[in-house]
């Protein structure tokens, strides 16, 4: 069945390890300017936060910061203007309200945090400004903040590293990203380019999308990623949800938490190239777990998937093809899925593989072959659910140069046809006939994969064997 390329919608077994909330040592700056009246009262918020803390995975330091003082009732972007590139900012406690930074060459901006290492220094857009960082200066670095309520518009991000104006969108590299909350902002809570580092943030609640990028080696890891699209404000097909990733190379998503973000959770789209996905924890999106579309090599490897794909707000139906899968191979190549632990309840998808008419891109067309699915845990709880792959354009070829093998299903019912090939809906053992999961095993004995729901501690390391 030939879908519309406007629908189509933007198309790793996790060691069992204790969860953390990781915090540094409190720090006590030491300032190049006094502050000329006493620290302001800290505003208590409003708004409810994600189910856990944020993590901040700042390095202790053994001595003090140095750096220039923000008050509250400060002129930001006068002060940074004024100040030499590599300068370091240090953000007092309180609400910096409508302020925009456009950072020089290597200045750090610094919050502060209690003695229990709660974030409290606010940067708020008040719904009218519309970025609380932004500009085309390198390797600038954000660690510390609570970001929240600017009116960025979509695609963009509240911390954004590009161009303020303007079209196509100037990027800025080796930004480091660390250690904030970023919450209620009109369209991308984070958005970075090339080399740059999202790490130990609280993103949720943004109206449109938790963290967006692309360009070489990113690194996006221990982040929780949350209710993002919650209004259902954006459309999942178009760009929504929990992350969107484009003509990335080497692009790592690791050790994140990612979860109830009305869209796919971790997604990479249009010529990405070496991604890896590993050690992630995500759960209960709208659409695809993890989604790898239109793209090249990827590794997908020791993650806990689950309970994704239900796409009540998306307009399709999950049960009628493979979209809904909570790993979700689309019009992509040589992708390695293995050692994840994936289940399926009362809707979406296993794993699913697919081909559709894409066209090419920076590295060939966008043909589905030499995906590689093995030594993964695949729980169906139910009736419901499928794996395998589809294909509504290329024949027959996606049913050849694909492999499943080495897989262990775990399955309510023995007779439920679980499984796709061949254009056809089908049980196991006619999977095995038709050259697929030679090693793999099924049976009805269901547990449940229960570790906790966080972001996941001493991550990644490499996981037992499954079989």
């Amino acid at each position: 069945m030939s879908k519309p390329l406007f629908l189509i919608l933007p198309t790793l077994f996790l060691m069992s390890c204790q969860m953390e909330t990781i915090s540094p040592k409190s720090e006590d700056p030491i300032v190049e300017d006094e502050p000329d009246s006493a620290e302001p009262t800290v505003e208590a918020s409003q708004t409810p936060l994600p189910a856990t803390p944020p993590p901040v995975t700042n390095p202790p330091t053994t001595t003090p910061i140095v750096g220039v003082v923000l008050k509250p009732d400060d002129n930001l972007a006068e002060i940074v203007a004024s100040k030499a590139e590599g300068t370091t900012f240090i953000l007092k406690a309180g609400t910096h309200k409508n302020q925009m930074i456009i950072p020089k060459k290597g200045q750090i901006f610094i919050g502060e945090k209690d003695s229990s290492g709660k974030l409290i220094t606010i940067l708020s857009g008040e719904n009218s400004t519309r970025y609380a960082f932004a500009g085309s200066a390198s390797k600038v670095t954000i660690r510390n903040l609570i970001v929240e309520k600017y009116a960025d518009p979509a695609q963009h991000g509240a911390i954004g590293a590009h161009n303020q104006s303007g079209n196509p969108i100037t990027p800025a590299v080796e930004w480091i990203v660390e250690g904030n909350e970023v919450r209620y902002n009109a369209g991308g809570g984070i958005r970075v380019g090339p080399r740059s580092i999202v790490r130990g943030n609280s993103v949720h609640h943004n109206l449109q999308i938790g963290v967006t990028g692309y360009g070489a080696d990113l690194l996006i890891e221990r982040n929780e990623i949350a209710y993002n699209n919650y209004t259902h404000s954006y459309s999942a097909g178009w760009e929504a949800g929990g992350t969107k990733f484009w003509e990335t190379t080497n692009a790592k998503l690791r050790c994140n938490y990612v979860h109830h973000n009305i869209g796919p959770g971790l997604w990479a789209d249009n010529d990405n190239v070496g991604t890896l996905y590993e050690g992630n924890i995500v759960t209960d999106n709208d659409e695809m777990g993890i989604f790898h579309e239109i793209s090249y090599a990827a590794v997908i490897r020791n993650n806990i998937v689950k309970r994704n794909g239900k796409g009540i707000y998306a307009g399709w139906d999950w049960k009628s093809w493979l979209y809904g899968s909570n790993i979700l191979i689309s019009s992509s190549e040589s992708a390695e899925i293995y050692k994840n632990i994936v289940e399926v309840g009362d809707f979406g998808n296993g794993i699913g593989v697919l081909q559709q008419s894409r066209g090419s891109g920076a590295f060939g067309p966008h043909l589905t072959k030499n995906n590689d699915v093995h030594h993964n845990r695949i729980t169906f709880r139910n009736s419901s659910g499928r794996n395998g792959v589809v294909q509504d354009w290329n024949g027959s070829v996606v049913f050849t140069s694909n492999k499943f093998n080495w897989n262990a299903y775990h399955v309510a019912n023995l007779n439920q046809a679980h499984f796709d090939w061949n254009n056809t809906q089908m049980k196991f053992s006619s999977l095995q006939t038709a050259g697929q999961e030679k090693n793999g095993t099924i049976d009805s004995v269901i547990t449940l994969d229960k570790t906790t729901e966080a972001v996941p501690a001493n991550c990644p390391n490499p996981l037992p064997d499954l079989f």
